[in-house]
């Protein structure tokens, strides 16, 4: 289940009965209702790089979008790298979810982070 602090955008990919779902502004607008129907998707190799696009590289998984370059440590936990076309970097801890990492992309390059969702 999404907790009620978890901040959820459009575009935010979830599980919602059993099967991966695109939230939709209507979804959002609709949250205190539904909340409790969808769960997160926890972050695993896999998804990295057969959603997300990421690439393994030199014991990491990197993903270069137009304006930054995240690199994700092989175990998927402990500290996530992200630096800017200046090379200026943050460390943040890994996130756990794909929602959470779809947002951290947002917030910090001001676009959203493909996610080609599997057939289900």
């Amino acid at each position: 289940m999404i907790q009620p602090n978890e901040k959820l955008l459009p575009g935010n990919v979830v599980m919602w009965r059993n099967r991966f779902y695109t939230l939709t502004k209507g979804d959002i607008y609709s949250m205190d209702y539904l909340r409790n129907f969808y769960s997160p998707i926890p972050l695993t190799p896999e998804i990295l790089v057969q959603w997300c696009g990421f690439k393994q590289i030199a014991g990491f998984y990197e993903l270069n979008t137009d304006n930054l370059i995240i690199l994700f440590p092989m175990s998927i936990t402990g500290v996530l790298s992200i630096m800017d076309a200046g090379l200026d970097s943050i460390n943040i801890k890994c996130p756990d979810h794909l929602h959470t990492l779809q947002n951290t992309v947002y917030f910090l390059s001001g676009k959203e982070m493909p996610v080609n969702i599997p057939n289900n």
